[in-house]
């Protein structure tokens, strides 16, 4: 995939922005145990970032800093990940097994447990067919933040926005310490799918941070793409309701990016309206 949209993303959100910025890069997941497919993908990932990074120093030097995470599966297998990761940055001129800051699947889903339980108001919580959906200002999300069990014992299960949602709240944390002396400065977060329901559920748990945080400093861009001839680039601001969406096609030309309605997206499986 280029990375022609996501540096004009970058550069839109860096010239409207009078305080240091932040690149909170989230370069993709790790499902253990790692089969040839998704090292291979993996791999991709990782030096595509990689490429992106060194155009950011080239071009904006110490203005934008940068923080790697990289979300591992460990939900099936829970094995050490460092040897993969080793191998999927062997090539890498800016990305090190050192300055990856890795987030397990395990540990976010236990959180999600608590926030779900303890911290999300009732109230924003609707219960349909044993699933779990949160409702927003204005709509409520088509896709479930959880499962729900009934019976003797009524559980909840927390699904992939919801995980998503408490990555978001890590990460950000993790973003904002890196300029000490700047106490809010402005994030830039850019993540990498590869299917189209990966982008929704990331797509999904920055919506509930959103909407339960109230940060007004963070652009997000979210990239799905399939192969180097095709992607396309989710684009969000803090302020905005809307995600700006643009196409790269195999023909190298890009369509004019369309602000798409959040009623719309039920379509795409993400919204509804309320």
């Amino acid at each position: 995939m280029s990375n022609a949209l996501i540096k004009k993303s970058i550069e839109v959100a860096a010239s409207t922005s009078s305080t240091p910025i932040v690149l909170l890069l989230e370069v993709g997941h790790i499902q253990l145990p790692l089969t040839d497919d998704g090292y291979q993908w993996a791999k991709s990932n990782i030096e595509m970032a990689d490429s992106l990074i060194g155009s950011i120093i080239r071009n904006y030097g110490k203005h934008i800093r940068v923080v790697l995470t990289l979300i591992i599966n460990d939900l099936e297998e829970k094995t050490s990940p460092n040897e993969h990761i080793h191998k999927i940055t062997k090539k890498c001129r800016h990305i090190s097994p050192r300055n990856i800051n890795l987030f397990y699947e395990r540990n976010l889903r236990n959180r999600a447990f608590s926030k779900i339980k303890k911290h999300f108001d009732p109230l924003r919580l609707v219960y349909n067919n044993n699933r779990v959906f949160f409702k927003g200002d204005d709509e409520i999300c088509s896709v479930p933040i959880a499962n729900s069990t009934s019976g003797d014992v009524f559980r909840i299960i927390p699904r992939c926005g919801l995980i998503m949602y408490c990555y978001f709240e890590k990460a950000m944390k993790m973003a904002s310490q890196r300029l000490c002396a700047q106490n809010k400065p402005k994030i830039i977060f850019i993540s990498f799918s590869r299917h189209q329901h990966e982008t929704e559920s990331v797509r999904l748990g920055y919506t509930l941070f959103q909407e339960t945080s109230q940060t007004d400093n963070i652009t997000a861009i979210l990239a799905t793409w399939k192969d180097e001839r095709y992607s396309t680039i989710y684009n969000k601001s803090s302020v905005s309701k809307t995600w700006n969406i643009s196409f790269e096609k195999p023909t190298n030309r890009t369509t004019s990016a369309e602000n798409e309605d959040p009623k719309k997206w039920c379509a795409k499986g993400l919204f509804k309206a309320g």
